[in-house]
């Protein structure tokens, strides 16, 4: 109930992820540049052209809106002058965005330019090229730190395995957890109060806990005083953690919950009043 503190564990715990690994592990130069080349299509924004189209039912009526174009009408007026004849805003298409025979009509015009008439199952078109935007590639100047750490971290998570293993075998060996994690340049954090949930004694998320759902299960299965074997996470990661203390489920102190409990009683008066009035 609301006036039951529930269990809270004390747990030292050492996690491994791949950034972990970052400040031991150095790409070189030729590597960034071979992983440029094999990636560039990640790095390259297709070129656009922005299009409207005149579009009719029967080829005379293309052609007519084609000899309007030509003088100088806008799409939007022979849309107006010619029946059966609607206009259309494609917006932005990059190649394979459209059919071959779009694609061919719309990618052959100079920004501005009209198509010819182009037939298809859906009717006759006419094709006008409002803007290009041009093929843009990220030089590898600017992708160099993305590579380099997509590189490294993927060095990083080779790596790990071998490296969790090392901790697991000083774990074997009888060492203290906080002093496996000093021998091998890690981090033992400790958190003093956390219930099932990840929450501290106030009711706050415990910040320290890694994200995984592993963790939270592993450290309420671990007796008190006792340390976990080292788990591997489905996110690539590790941990192991020592249960340091177990506080049993407690009655919470007056002080606590008086807010709580003058809450309750003065919603019992009122619900007892409540009552009193439907009985009169």
């Amino acid at each position: 109930n609301d006036y039951t503190a529930p269990e809270y564990r004390a747990l030292t715990f050492v996690t491994l992820e791949p950034e972990d690994l970052l400040d031991e592990i150095e790409v070189g130069e030729e590597e960034i540049e071979a992983a440029y080349q094999s990636r560039i299509d990640e790095f390259r924004t297709p070129e656009r052209r922005t299009v409207e189209q005149l579009l009719a039912a029967e080829q005379e009526a293309i052609e007519q809106a084609a000899d309007r174009v030509a003088e100088g009408a806008t799409f939007e007026q022979v849309a107006e002058a010619i029946e059966g004849v609607s206009v259309d805003q494609l917006g932005a298409v990059s190649r394979g965005d459209l059919p071959a025979d779009f694609e061919q009509a719309i990618f052959g015009l100079a920004e501005g330019e009209v198509s010819a008439p182009v037939d298809s199952a859906f009717g006759w078109h006419l094709f006008r090229v409002s803007a290009i935007e041009p093929e843009e590639t990220v030089p590898l100047a600017a992708a160099r730190e993305q590579l380099a750490r997509e590189l490294a971290l993927q060095e990083a998570s080779d790596r790990l395995p071998d490296f969790a293993a090392q901790l697991d075998d000083e774990l074997a060996a009888g060492t203290e957890l906080k002093e496996a994690a000093r021998v091998l340049n890690l981090e033992a954090v400790s958190v003093p109060a956390v219930d099932a949930s990840g929450n501290d004694p106030e009711g706050e998320p415990v910040e320290a806990l890694p994200p995984w759902p592993e963790f939270m299960q592993v450290a309420l299965e671990t007796p008190a005083g006792e340390t976990s074997l080292l788990e591997e996470t489905d996110a690539g990661g590790y941990f192991v953690i020592q249960v340091d203390e177990v506080i049993a489920p407690r009655l919470k102190p007056v002080e606590e919950v008086r807010d709580e409990l003058v809450e309750a009683w003065q919603a019992e008066r009122r619900r007892d009043h409540l009552v009193d009035l439907d009985h009169e």
